[in-house]
């Protein structure tokens, strides 16, 4: 009679496990999923745990929903992190203030710059304005003393400079550069057809008066040019002139018409 006691009760127990198994709470006697955590161990004995007692729960659901902080999820993962920010925090070494995530055409995430939510750039003018001439620096090219410093990405450059005290009629042309002393490209890249030939360029006229009295000219060259910065760090980059062998022009870097910014692009 024994016996038949305990093969009763192994019976019971082993019907009641095949019963329980389709629910497994943990912290909780009132599981609302294949899986349920209460983390604080605050849900109600019965019915549906109310909004703040979910806010610590863990569920899996027989459709392989997660929620996380909520008992109900309609998705694949749903987190209801219950106030403003910090629902989530996905740190793999690309994060970065201001980055999205993003994905590949596989759909691996990675967080990343998006040109959307990447500010334009200004260019730094010198604080104290000063002229550079037509014949100044070294090599073939001179320094104006305006400089950009660009994140990776691609960016749409834009410039715009004023020249004074013309007295050649000439065609001038204006690089970006990476060097003060050389036209160079380290850390970027030209994408527009001409390549590493890329220019801002114009013609620069003795009898473009800026008034009726002057005896030299003025003129003024603007451009757009679509670059790539590849350096990881981001780069500088410099803007610098044709040079010439004498003082055909002067270029002053305070002239209320120059302009220097880069607009970020897909």
């Amino acid at each position: 009679m024994k016996q038949n006691k305990i093969i009763a009760a192994v019976l019971i127990l082993s019907l009641s496990a095949s019963a329980y198994a389709q629910q497994s709470g943990v912290n909780t006697k009132n599981p609302k999923g294949t899986l349920h955590v209460d983390g604080a161990r605050d849900n109600n004995a019965s019915g549906d745990p109310t909004a703040p007692q979910q806010a610590n729960d863990f569920v899996v659901t027989q459709a392989g929903n997660v929620g996380i902080g909520t008992v109900v999820p309609n998705a694949k993962l749903v987190i209801n992190n219950g106030t403003a920010g910090a629902a989530i925090k996905i740190m793999d070494g690309t994060q970065a203030n201001g980055y999205v995530l993003t994905s590949d055409a596989n759909g691996v995430g990675a967080w990343a710059a998006v040109p959307a939510f990447r500010p334009t750039i200004l260019g730094a003018f010198p604080p104290v304005p000063a002229t550079v001439n037509a014949n100044a620096g070294s090599g073939t090219i001179v320094y104006s003393g305006v400089s950009i410093t660009l994140a990776p990405g691609k960016w749409a450059v834009n410039a715009g400079m004023t020249f004074n005290n013309i007295t050649t009629d000439i065609w001038q042309h204006c690089y970006l550069s990476s060097n003060t002393a050389s036209v160079a490209q380290a850390g970027f890249t030209h994408l527009g057809p001409a390549g590493t030939s890329t220019t801002y360029a114009g013609i620069l006229l003795k009898a473009a008066k800026a008034l009726p009295a002057d005896v030299t000219g003025t003129g003024f060259i603007s451009g757009s040019s679509v670059i790539e910065v590849t350096a990881p760090a981001g780069v500088t980059i410099y803007l610098v002139f044709q040079k010439w062998s004498t003082t055909i022009f002067s270029y002053n870097t305070n002239s209320p018409e120059n302009y220097f910014y880069a607009l970020p692009i897909q």
